[in-house]
């Protein structure tokens, strides 16, 4: 990661190679793409209450044939 603009000295692009480098240790991949992951992470919570409501009509549905 490069601020814009041009570099004097070498201690500016070491502050931002560390920092990036502990945010990395900290944070993982998550912190870079964390738009994509919160997207990933909506779709999974999504089907599984979409499995979650199939189960329960199913469940339902088969209670009700052996109620019968």
């Amino acid at each position: 990661m490069i601020p814009c603009g041009k570099q004097r000295d070498n201690s500016t692009v070491d502050y931002f190679k560390m920092a990036y480098e502990n945010k990395m240790k900290k944070y993982g991949e998550e912190w870079i793409f964390e738009v994509e992951n919160k997207q990933k992470q909506l779709m999974h919570d999504k089907q599984n209450k979409i499995r979650r409501d199939l189960t329960k009509g199913y469940m339902t549905l088969l209670s009700a044939q052996l109620g019968e």
